[in-house]
């Protein structure tokens, strides 16, 4: 729809899965870095360097100040940090690594899906107003897209879980894959769009239990939506 010179809508489409697409899913929810390399955690690998830089003290002290032979010292030092990591085994290593695995097990079943995909199903939107509403977890932006219609989104319930550098956007995507419940995006493509107001979610939700589309398509405008939300949570709440 044309309003003016501004190009308001929401369409549905479904298109072929690029290389570049397929990267720009894939780094949406990158795998989580291995606990054992040395700096990943900074705290872990100070550890490490200090362990080993204490045996090799006490070898040079013990060689050089006793009567201790060099080979034995190296033998002892080893020996002992070969006990010390055994009685820490568990701390130091199955758990971490338990930790890393369970941590990407939902990075791989994602992945996974965004692999086999061959095509996606793209959420294009375009708007020159939009309404935010805060709750607890985030952000919701309600969208006027036209032709008595409003799209409700809320990038903290997608992948990646936070909103774009540019949000609100006059023009953004957000991307379905098959074989994966959770939408993606939203992919910002258009200039920082200035709410037009912003409500507390209890403002029009407290008293009124309303279920958005599983599109986050409601048909109905925005400002008629937002009047007939704040009537129905006022009566409820007065009754």
């Amino acid at each position: 729809m044309l309003g003016g010179n501004t190009l308001t809508m929401h369409q549905t489409i479904e298109r072929q899965m690029t290389d570049a697409e397929r990267q720009r899913l894939l780094d949406c929810m990158p795998l989580t870095p291995s606990p054992f390399r040395p700096f990943n955690k900074y705290q872990y690998g100070l550890q490490v360097i200090g362990e080993i830089f204490g045996v090799l003290v006490a070898i040079v002290v013990l060689v050089g100040f006793g009567d201790l032979r060099l080979a034995h010292g190296i033998l002892g030092g080893v020996g002992f940090l070969v006990i010390w990591w055994l009685l820490h085994l568990k701390r130091r290593v199955l758990t971490p690594l338990r930790r890393w695995r369970d941590e990407n097990q939902r990075v791989w079943a994602f992945h996974s899906a965004i692999t086999a995909a061959q095509t996606v199903r793209v959420h294009c939107v375009e708007s020159h107003a939009v309404v935010q509403v805060t709750h607890d977890e985030g952000t919701i932006c309600l969208f006027d897209v036209g032709q008595s219609r409003t799209y409700w989104i809320d990038p903290y319930c997608m992948i990646p879980g936070r909103p774009p550098k540019d949000w609100p956007s006059r023009k953004f995507e957000v991307v379905e894959v098959a074989g994966w419940k959770e939408e993606i995006g939203p992919f910002c493509e258009g200039k920082r769009l200035r709410p037009r107001q912003t409500f507390e979610f209890h403002d029009l939700f407290e008293h009124y239990e309303f279920e958005p589309p599983a599109d986050g398509l409601i048909h109905q405008s925005l400002d008629a939506f937002i009047a007939e939300a704040k009537s129905r949570s006022q009566k409820v709440g007065v009754t």
